[in-house]
């Protein structure tokens, strides 16, 4: 079962880097410090360089840049949205 719609990543991608201006996070390493996320891995992850789309990773950058669920719900697979809400929730509790 896909978690997220691989047709919709570049829709995520562009709503990541709409909150990232708006929450005024310039850079990538700027994210990655906010994220506590290595510098490589979010580089790889925003530049589509990588093959999964870690869960985790997805819902800690959306957390950090508190962006709303209904801006990523077309990205999110329907069947996967249930158990992806608690662990963006968990996410943004943990910060």
């Amino acid at each position: 079962m896909a978690e997220f719609n691989r047709d919709k990543v570049e829709m995520f991608l562009g709503v990541v880097r709409k909150y990232m201006q708006m929450r005024g996070v310039g850079s990538q390493k700027d994210l990655a410090t906010l994220t506590e996320i290595g510098i490589s891995t979010i580089s790889r992850f925003l530049n589509q360089k990588t093959t999964d789309l870690n869960a985790q990773l997805i819902a800690n950058i959306t957390a950090c840049l508190s962006i709303p669920l209904h801006e990523m719900i077309d990205f999110v697979d329907e069947n996967f949205a249930d158990k992806f809400k608690p662990e963006w929730r968990q996410a943004l509790e943990d910060r």
